[in-house]
């Protein structure tokens, strides 16, 4: 079955999936560095790697954006959701429905690394950024995309004949 328009995610919970993903990793880097603070100091060590001072830092920085792309790739290639699609009922797709592979993942995580990709949407309402476009991923409403399927396979089964 091919995705069409009435099965993509709207522009609403798509920005509601970055503002919970985006508040869910910002939780767990926050408990990296909890943890490399009480590690520091368990063992005598006079600086963490993570430490909040070093918070506009290169390294941090850097740490961040590796990091975060890792959950972005790991989350969307095993399950084909994120936190944020979890609790919003949506997840990647290809075109024809099927879960996408992890060179698509892949592109589709890099893409997030694109200057201000995240005006790519211009208005909330649209449901393509850069990162479903270049990649070929739709995000979609797993409810309506499963009530679709559920039509489409009693259309197939019209007119056979059980045996």
């Amino acid at each position: 079955m091919l995705i069409n328009k009435t099965l993509l995610a709207t522009g609403n919970k798509r920005f509601a999936n970055y503002i919970i993903d985006t508040i869910f990793y910002f939780i767990i880097y926050f408990f990296i560095n909890i943890t490399s603070l009480l590690s520091c100091r368990w063992f005598n060590l006079e600086e963490s790697f993570f430490h909040f001072s070093d918070i506009f830092s290169f390294k941090w920085f850097v740490f961040w954006v590796f990091f975060w792309q890792l959950l972005y790739f790991l989350q969307e290639y095993s399950t084909q959701r994120t936190l944020g699609k979890y609790i919003t009922g949506t997840k990647v797709v290809l075109a024809t429905g099927l879960k996408p592979g992890a060179e698509f993942i892949l592109v589709r995580t890099l893409c997030r690394l694109i200057p201000l990709e995240a005006l790519s949407f211009g208005e909330i309402e649209v449901e393509l950024g850069y990162h479903d476009s270049i990649s070929k991923t739709y995000v979609i409403d797993v409810k309506k995309f499963e009530t679709a399927l559920l039509l489409n396979n009693a259309f197939d089964e019209i007119g056979t004949v059980e045996q």
